[in-house]
């Protein structure tokens, strides 16, 4: 057999099947480089050139001297242009070709190349797609352009983007091969603004220090690539992808265990994508639908770590950063695997996070849209006299405050018990013209389990109830308590979010750091006055609720408490309500965290 033969072969059969490659040129798959590299050997790229130059005529003595040697060939080739030596053998173009190159030093780097045909002079102009630099001319003794076109489209099976540790935002060209693997479309999850599609990126083309442990199939990561729909105009969907990129930017920056970490983001073809670790586990919502673990202290230890986290997680979002979740829900909160192979909750789905560009609550120029309806905060609700009005920091801490109190049920009255709570529930709250309150049956919950053998005043779990019911899901977000761990960091450090009413003193700018006019102590003493009013508690911060947490935590490990009373056991939960769902629970697969 020909060696060219031969190596055309060996290449094909390096190829790997691609997902996403909908209206690019055929054929379709990536080549991964190392395994090109191991079929480029040495002696199989001299045995072609050999075999080549044997074969070679030259029309002169002058032409033959301008070509390069075979030892230089092999150098160039091996060193610098073997993505351009395999694409003009599987292309089954003129091995001139690489003498072209290798003349005007044009290698892998330069890839994409476009060639533009010139049929009445019957050359082709070559042009870097990197840099849209113009490379030379070439002659049909050189290239045809049947096989122009064919290195054009074979050239992209080995350009698919490396996916690095230090680099997050990507631009590809409309004929960029991703490095997916998957030959199916597994869409996973779709809602109005976006979609997650499962996939498996090949290992050679994730070079990422995940802090999780990536799930695997057949050798490949797997992956979950959100896209923004077009459910906008172009400009705004730019912004909105813009946002959501700099949050996530935010995000990795902090490098927190319990903060999610986004591996990418890529533009092709005007849609925006976002790379995350795939959670093996799924969601917390997955892991509530099955019943928990017997309760013991080391699964409750767990539990009260990961609420730890999440509450962390929080606060450096809104104290370090600036910024807020804006979308707190079970079903973005995710369950991974860490360093260890121990269950980990994350938050992730920031696709609804804004970032603060001064320390304010109530911006004036913060417009925030979507949010599931469940978990929004009162002040969230849609006002009629102000339907631009923002939302607050602490927004995230009520939407937080469910989560954990869904948590408590599912852990003392299982699956079914969640179920008979959540099921009525359109809200937290309840509303009318003139007044908002908790919902009753948050209320009446929160009471009965207060009431549990299991869950004595000092108990972890009572302490943390108490947390929820008078720090957490309260409706006062104008006042502060002087008593909040988080007002009083923030306080002494000259860092509180203003008061509703401030206005900026300087700065006209977007960009602008504003200075904002703060009230002395006698009237922030009297604006907090309603603190020591049951009735009307101010909601805390998410530094209060984390400092509390630890301070649970430090204090069972210390022995000044316990997780609950192991020897009660919970009741079935409290008597049907007015508004007690009936519903079942949802079919899907548990995930038993441990």
């Amino acid at each position: 057999m020909d060696p060219m033969q031969r190596l055309r072969d060996k290449i094909q059969d390096i190829l790997e099947p691609s997902c996403d490659d909908d209206g690019l040129l055929p054929p379709p798959g990536i080549i991964p480089e190392k395994s090109l590299r191991d079929v480029l050997s040495e002696p199989a790229v001299k045995e072609v050139l050999e075999s080549f130059e044997s074969k070679a005529s030259y029309k002169s003595k002058e032409q033959c001297e301008k070509k390069s040697t075979i030892g230089d060939l092999m150098e160039f080739i091996c060193g610098k242009a073997t993505k351009i030596f395999a694409t003009i053998v599987l292309a089954e173009c003129s091995l001139e070709l690489i003498h072209w190159f290798h003349k005007r030093g044009i290698d892998d780097s330069t890839l994409p190349i476009s060639l533009k045909w010139d049929k009445e002079n019957q050359t082709s102009t070559a042009e870097s797609e990197c840099t849209n630099d113009p490379l030379g001319t070439l002659s049909l003794d050189s290239l045809t352009s049947g096989r122009g076109q064919q290195f054009m489209r074979y050239q992209h099976l080995f350009l698919a983007p490396v996916f690095q540790k230090e680099k997050f935002e990507y631009s590809f060209s409309k004929n960029t091969r991703l490095p997916f693997v998957d030959t199916r479309d597994n869409i996973t999850a779709s809602t109005q603004f976006s979609e997650v599609k499962e996939r498996r990126i090949h290992r050679d083309y994730l070079q990422h220090d995940i802090i999780f442990n990536l799930a695997e199939s057949e050798g490949h990561p797997r992956v979950a690539v959100k896209i923004l729909k077009p459910q906008m105009n172009k400009e705004e969907l730019n912004d909105q992808a813009g946002k959501e990129v700099e949050m996530l930017k935010l995000m990795k920056e902090l490098e927190y265990p319990h903060l999610i970490r986004t591996i990418a983001y890529y533009r092709l073809n005007e849609t925006h994508h976002f790379v995350f670790p795939w959670a093996e586990n799924g969601s917390l919502r997955n892991v509530w639908r099955g019943d928990p673990p017997r309760l013991e202290k080391s699964y409750l230890e767990w539990v009260f770590n990961q609420l730890y986290g999440l509450a962390m997680a929080l606060d450096l979002l809104h104290h370090t950063k600036k910024c807020r979740h804006g979308d707190l829900k079970p079903e973005n909160i995710l369950c991974f695997k860490d360093g260890s192979n121990n269950d980990i909750l994350v938050v992730a789905d920031l696709g609804l996070a804004t970032v603060h560009q001064i320390v304010t609550e109530m911006r004036k120029h913060t417009n925030p849209t979507g949010g599931t309806l469940v978990y929004l905060a009162p002040e969230a609700a849609p006002n009629p006299l102000n339907p631009l009005q923002p939302r607050p920091r602490r927004y995230d801490v009520w939407a937080m405050g469910c989560i954990y109190l869904e948590f408590v049920i599912w852990l003392l009255y299982g699956v079914e018990g969640l179920a008979r709570f959540t099921g009525p529930l359109e809200a937290y709250y309840v509303r009318d013209n003139k007044t908002v309150d908790v919902h009753g049956d948050v209320k009446r919950w929160t009471d009965y389990i207060k009431e549990e053998d299991c869950c004595p005043e000092s108990s972890a779990i009572r302490r943390l109830i108490d947390l929820i019911s008078a720090k957490l899901l309260t409706v006062n977000v104008k006042d502060y308590d002087m008593e909040d761990p988080g007002y009083v960091f923030e306080r002494n450090g000259n860092n509180l979010d203003p008061p509703p009413n401030s206005e900026p003193l300087l700065g006209t700018g977007a960009d602008t750091p504003h200075v904002i006019v703060r009230a002395d102590t006698e009237t922030l003493t009297g604006r907090f006055s309603s603190a020591y009013n049951p009735s009307v508690q101010p909601r805390w911060t998410s530094r209060g609720m984390r400092v509390t947490l630890r301070k649970i935590i430090d204090d069972v490990t210390s022995g000044k408490c316990k997780w609950m009373n192991f020897d009660a056991k919970p009741s079935a939960g409290p008597p049907a309500g007015s508004g007690d769902s009936t519903l079942k629970v949802p079919l899907g697969q548990p995930h038993r965290v441990r």
